[in-house]
Protein backbone atom coordinates (compact mmCIF):
# COMPACT_ATOMS: atom_id res chain seq x y z
CA UNK A 1 0.00 0.00 0.00
CA UNK A 2 2.50 2.49 1.17
CA UNK A 3 4.72 1.80 -2.58
CA UNK A 4 1.71 2.25 -4.37
CA UNK A 5 0.33 5.43 -2.59
CA UNK A 6 4.64 7.12 -3.46
CA UNK A 7 4.42 5.83 -7.13
CA UNK A 8 0.44 7.16 -6.86
CA UNK A 9 2.50 10.78 -5.69
CA UNK A 10 5.22 10.49 -8.04
CA UNK A 11 3.27 9.88 -10.83
CA UNK A 12 0.98 13.55 -9.92
CA UNK A 13 4.13 14.96 -9.50
CA UNK A 14 5.59 14.38 -12.78
CA UNK A 15 2.30 15.16 -14.69
CA UNK A 16 2.26 18.89 -13.10
CA UNK A 17 5.94 19.46 -13.95
CA UNK A 18 5.74 18.01 -17.20
CA UNK A 19 2.88 20.35 -17.91
CA UNK A 20 5.13 23.19 -16.57
CA UNK A 21 6.94 22.82 -20.04
CA UNK A 22 5.06 24.93 -22.10
CA UNK A 23 5.44 27.52 -19.24
CA UNK A 24 9.13 27.82 -19.39
CA UNK A 25 9.62 27.25 -23.41
CA UNK A 26 7.14 30.02 -23.87
CA UNK A 27 9.11 32.70 -21.45
CA UNK A 28 12.08 31.78 -22.58
CA UNK A 29 14.25 33.48 -25.47
CA UNK A 30 16.34 30.57 -26.92
CA UNK A 31 15.77 28.67 -30.18
CA UNK A 32 14.10 25.77 -30.09
CA UNK A 33 17.43 24.10 -30.76
CA UNK A 34 19.04 25.33 -28.42
CA UNK A 35 15.99 24.48 -25.53
CA UNK A 36 16.16 21.08 -26.93
CA UNK A 37 20.05 21.11 -26.03
CA UNK A 38 18.82 22.28 -22.52
CA UNK A 39 16.38 19.99 -22.30
CA UNK A 40 18.61 17.27 -23.19
CA UNK A 41 21.93 17.81 -22.58
CA UNK A 42 21.06 18.76 -18.80
CA UNK A 43 19.54 15.40 -17.70
CA UNK A 44 22.80 13.49 -19.98
CA UNK A 45 25.52 15.54 -17.90
CA UNK A 46 24.04 14.84 -14.92
CA UNK A 47 24.13 10.42 -15.54
CA UNK A 48 26.79 10.67 -17.13
CA UNK A 49 29.64 10.06 -14.55
CA UNK A 50 27.57 7.01 -13.13
CA UNK A 51 27.08 5.51 -16.70
CA UNK A 52 30.93 5.80 -17.17
CA UNK A 53 31.57 4.21 -13.55
CA UNK A 54 29.29 1.38 -14.71
CA UNK A 55 30.43 1.14 -18.10
CA UNK A 56 27.32 1.64 -20.01
CA UNK A 57 27.81 4.83 -21.25
CA UNK A 58 26.86 3.61 -24.82
CA UNK A 59 23.65 1.67 -24.18
CA UNK A 60 22.38 -1.74 -22.61
CA UNK A 61 24.16 -4.23 -23.86
CA UNK A 62 21.25 -6.81 -24.30
CA UNK A 63 19.22 -4.56 -26.41
CA UNK A 64 21.65 -1.33 -27.43
CA UNK A 65 20.82 -1.00 -31.42
CA UNK A 66 17.13 0.00 -30.04
CA UNK A 67 17.89 1.64 -27.65
CA UNK A 68 20.60 4.35 -29.90
CA UNK A 69 17.26 4.23 -32.70
CA UNK A 70 15.01 5.14 -29.71
CA UNK A 71 17.12 7.51 -28.38
CA UNK A 72 17.86 8.81 -32.01
CA UNK A 73 14.12 9.52 -32.77
CA UNK A 74 13.64 10.72 -29.33
CA UNK A 75 15.90 13.90 -30.24
CA UNK A 76 13.68 14.79 -33.65
CA UNK A 77 10.56 13.91 -30.91
CA UNK A 78 12.02 16.58 -28.90
CA UNK A 79 12.66 18.93 -31.24
CA UNK A 80 9.28 19.07 -32.39
CA UNK A 81 7.70 18.78 -29.10
CA UNK A 82 9.24 22.47 -28.22
CA UNK A 83 8.28 23.90 -31.57
CA UNK A 84 4.51 22.71 -30.67
CA UNK A 85 4.62 24.65 -27.46
CA UNK A 86 6.49 27.84 -29.24
CA UNK A 87 3.26 27.62 -31.98
CA UNK A 88 0.69 26.90 -30.45
CA UNK A 89 -1.32 26.93 -26.98
CA UNK A 90 -0.63 25.17 -24.14
CA UNK A 91 -3.54 23.46 -23.92
CA UNK A 92 -3.60 22.05 -27.79
CA UNK A 93 -0.58 21.14 -27.36
CA UNK A 94 -0.35 19.10 -24.15
CA UNK A 95 -3.68 17.56 -25.17
CA UNK A 96 -2.03 16.46 -28.86
CA UNK A 97 0.40 14.93 -26.98
CA UNK A 98 -1.81 12.20 -25.51
CA UNK A 99 -2.55 11.26 -29.07
CA UNK A 100 -0.13 8.79 -28.17
CA UNK A 101 -1.89 5.71 -26.87
CA UNK A 102 -3.58 5.51 -30.03
CA UNK A 103 -0.92 5.81 -31.73
CA UNK A 104 0.27 2.83 -30.21
CA UNK A 105 -2.96 0.84 -30.67
CA UNK A 106 -2.04 1.57 -34.58
CA UNK A 107 0.96 0.52 -34.19
CA UNK A 108 0.38 -2.49 -32.74
CA UNK A 109 -1.79 -3.70 -36.01
CA UNK A 110 0.36 -2.51 -38.51
CA UNK A 111 3.43 -4.22 -36.82
CA UNK A 112 1.38 -7.84 -36.71
CA UNK A 113 0.00 -6.82 -40.57
CA UNK A 114 -3.50 -6.89 -38.97
CA UNK A 115 -6.53 -4.91 -40.54
CA UNK A 116 -7.82 -2.97 -37.82
CA UNK A 117 -11.26 -3.40 -36.16
CA UNK A 118 -14.13 -1.11 -36.13
CA UNK A 119 -13.87 0.13 -32.74
CA UNK A 120 -10.23 1.34 -33.37
CA UNK A 121 -11.00 3.02 -36.48
CA UNK A 122 -13.76 4.72 -34.50
CA UNK A 123 -11.44 5.63 -31.57
CA UNK A 124 -9.16 7.55 -34.96
CA UNK A 125 -12.50 8.88 -36.04
CA UNK A 126 -12.70 10.29 -32.82
CA UNK A 127 -9.82 11.81 -32.23
CA UNK A 128 -9.85 13.25 -35.32
CA UNK A 129 -12.82 14.93 -34.80
CA UNK A 130 -11.29 16.45 -31.52
CA UNK A 131 -8.35 17.49 -33.20
CA UNK A 132 -10.36 19.30 -36.03
CA UNK A 133 -12.65 20.91 -32.51
CA UNK A 134 -9.12 22.20 -31.65
CA UNK A 135 -8.20 24.46 -34.49
CA UNK A 136 -12.04 25.90 -35.30
CA UNK A 137 -11.91 28.42 -32.64
CA UNK A 138 -9.28 30.46 -35.06
CA UNK A 139 -10.73 29.36 -37.76
CA UNK A 140 -9.68 25.72 -39.56
CA UNK A 141 -6.62 26.11 -41.49
CA UNK A 142 -3.59 24.33 -42.92
CA UNK A 143 -1.97 27.77 -42.45
CA UNK A 144 -0.63 29.78 -39.67
CA UNK A 145 1.77 28.72 -36.56
CA UNK A 146 -0.91 27.27 -34.40
CA UNK A 147 -1.44 24.50 -37.22
CA UNK A 148 1.80 24.28 -37.55
CA UNK A 149 2.35 23.80 -34.02
CA UNK A 150 -0.34 21.53 -33.76
CA UNK A 151 1.10 19.24 -36.25
CA UNK A 152 4.40 18.89 -34.48
CA UNK A 153 3.13 17.56 -31.56
CA UNK A 154 1.06 15.36 -33.43
CA UNK A 155 4.02 13.56 -34.64
CA UNK A 156 5.81 14.04 -31.43
CA UNK A 157 3.37 11.90 -30.46
CA UNK A 158 3.70 10.01 -32.80
CA UNK A 159 7.48 8.97 -32.40
CA UNK A 160 6.92 8.86 -28.57
CA UNK A 161 4.69 5.91 -29.40
CA UNK A 162 7.64 4.28 -30.80
CA UNK A 163 10.18 5.43 -27.77
CA UNK A 164 8.36 4.24 -25.04
CA UNK A 165 7.73 0.68 -25.34
CA UNK A 166 11.14 0.39 -25.82
CA UNK A 167 12.12 2.55 -22.99
CA UNK A 168 10.11 0.47 -20.62
CA UNK A 169 11.22 -2.16 -21.73
CA UNK A 170 14.79 -1.51 -21.26
CA UNK A 171 13.63 -0.40 -17.41
CA UNK A 172 13.55 -3.92 -16.30
CA UNK A 173 17.51 -4.58 -16.19
CA UNK A 174 18.11 -0.75 -15.44
CA UNK A 175 17.27 1.52 -12.46
CA UNK A 176 15.71 5.00 -13.54
CA UNK A 177 18.32 7.28 -13.80
CA UNK A 178 20.23 5.14 -16.73
CA UNK A 179 17.11 4.57 -18.74
CA UNK A 180 17.08 8.77 -18.21
CA UNK A 181 20.26 8.42 -19.80
CA UNK A 182 19.70 6.71 -22.85
CA UNK A 183 16.45 8.48 -23.64
CA UNK A 184 18.67 11.87 -24.47
CA UNK A 185 22.06 10.34 -25.06
CA UNK A 186 22.00 11.60 -29.11
CA UNK A 187 19.92 14.54 -28.65
CA UNK A 188 22.32 15.62 -25.93
CA UNK A 189 25.10 15.63 -28.61
CA UNK A 190 23.44 16.94 -31.20
CA UNK A 191 21.91 20.01 -29.55
CA UNK A 192 24.35 21.03 -27.07
CA UNK A 193 26.78 23.18 -29.88
CA UNK A 194 23.35 25.26 -30.58
CA UNK A 195 22.71 25.51 -25.96
CA UNK A 196 26.52 26.71 -26.54
CA UNK A 197 26.59 28.70 -28.82
CA UNK A 198 22.97 30.77 -27.64
CA UNK A 199 24.44 30.79 -24.01
CA UNK A 200 27.35 33.10 -25.24
CA UNK A 201 25.05 35.69 -25.89
CA UNK A 202 22.46 35.65 -22.73
CA UNK A 203 22.28 36.60 -19.41
CA UNK A 204 22.89 35.09 -16.45
CA UNK A 205 19.31 34.50 -15.71
CA UNK A 206 18.35 32.96 -18.33
CA UNK A 207 20.31 30.52 -18.51
CA UNK A 208 19.53 29.37 -15.00
CA UNK A 209 15.85 29.56 -16.02
CA UNK A 210 17.09 27.07 -18.76
CA UNK A 211 18.87 24.94 -16.83
CA UNK A 212 16.24 24.48 -14.07
CA UNK A 213 13.67 23.84 -17.24
CA UNK A 214 15.59 20.63 -17.68
CA UNK A 215 16.13 19.40 -14.82
CA UNK A 216 13.06 19.95 -13.16
CA UNK A 217 11.24 18.58 -16.25
CA UNK A 218 14.11 16.51 -18.16
CA UNK A 219 15.69 14.79 -14.97
CA UNK A 220 13.11 15.03 -12.34
CA UNK A 221 10.31 14.32 -14.13
CA UNK A 222 11.10 11.73 -15.89
CA UNK A 223 12.77 9.86 -12.88
CA UNK A 224 9.23 9.86 -11.17
CA UNK A 225 7.54 8.94 -14.48
CA UNK A 226 10.12 5.79 -14.23
CA UNK A 227 9.22 5.26 -10.61
CA UNK A 228 5.91 5.19 -10.75
CA UNK A 229 5.89 2.75 -14.38
CA UNK A 230 7.43 0.35 -11.88
CA UNK A 231 5.26 1.04 -8.78
CA UNK A 232 1.80 1.27 -10.76
CA UNK A 233 -0.30 -1.38 -13.13
CA UNK A 234 -0.40 -0.21 -16.46
CA UNK A 235 -3.76 0.71 -16.23
CA UNK A 236 -3.09 3.03 -13.34
CA UNK A 237 0.20 4.59 -14.94
CA UNK A 238 -2.02 5.20 -18.12
CA UNK A 239 -4.92 6.81 -15.75
CA UNK A 240 -2.94 8.79 -13.91
CA UNK A 241 -0.67 10.41 -16.50
CA UNK A 242 -3.75 12.20 -18.04
CA UNK A 243 -3.70 14.42 -15.15
CA UNK A 244 -0.91 16.12 -17.61
CA UNK A 245 -3.77 17.75 -19.77
CA UNK A 246 -5.19 19.44 -16.58
CA UNK A 247 -2.42 21.29 -15.30
CA UNK A 248 -1.65 22.02 -18.79
CA UNK A 249 -4.91 23.67 -19.02
CA UNK A 250 -5.00 25.14 -15.90
CA UNK A 251 -1.87 26.15 -16.44
CA UNK A 252 -2.36 27.92 -19.45
CA UNK A 253 -5.37 29.95 -18.22
CA UNK A 254 -3.50 31.16 -15.24
CA UNK A 255 -0.18 32.30 -16.62
CA UNK A 256 -1.01 33.13 -19.93
CA UNK A 257 -4.34 33.80 -20.50
CA UNK A 258 -5.62 31.27 -22.70
CA UNK A 259 -9.29 31.23 -23.01
CA UNK A 260 -11.48 28.45 -23.12
CA UNK A 261 -14.19 28.14 -25.97
CA UNK A 262 -16.87 25.57 -26.88
CA UNK A 263 -14.65 24.15 -29.86
CA UNK A 264 -11.77 24.36 -28.04
CA UNK A 265 -13.67 22.63 -24.76
CA UNK A 266 -15.37 19.54 -26.99
CA UNK A 267 -12.19 19.06 -28.88
CA UNK A 268 -10.05 18.21 -25.71
CA UNK A 269 -13.01 16.33 -24.69
CA UNK A 270 -13.00 14.24 -28.13
CA UNK A 271 -9.20 13.84 -27.87
CA UNK A 272 -9.43 12.83 -24.29
CA UNK A 273 -11.59 10.15 -24.67
CA UNK A 274 -10.58 8.62 -27.78
CA UNK A 275 -7.25 8.27 -26.02
CA UNK A 276 -8.82 7.33 -22.88
CA UNK A 277 -10.96 4.19 -24.50
CA UNK A 278 -7.50 3.45 -26.58
CA UNK A 279 -6.23 2.14 -23.31
CA UNK A 280 -9.08 0.81 -21.39
CA UNK A 281 -10.17 -1.57 -23.98
CA UNK A 282 -9.14 -5.01 -23.89
CA UNK A 283 -6.26 -5.89 -26.11
CA UNK A 284 -7.70 -7.25 -28.99
CA UNK A 285 -6.99 -11.07 -29.89
CA UNK A 286 -5.75 -10.80 -32.88
CA UNK A 287 -4.99 -13.80 -35.34
CA UNK A 288 -7.16 -15.80 -33.42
Amino acid sequence: MKNSFIAILAVITATALGASSGLYIKSLSFSSLALAGFRMSVPFLVFLPSMIRKRTFLGPPRMRKRVIAASALNALRMLLYILAYKMTSIANAVVLLYLWPLFALVLDAVHKKEKLKIREVLLILLAISGVILLNLQKGFSFAGSTMIGNLCMFLSALSFSFTALIFKEALKDHNEGEVVYFQNGLGALVFLPFMILESIHSSPAEIALGVLYAFTVGVLAWVLFFLALKGLSVFQYGALTYIEVFFGVLFGMLFLDEGMTVFKGSGIVLVLCASVLSRLAPAPKRGS
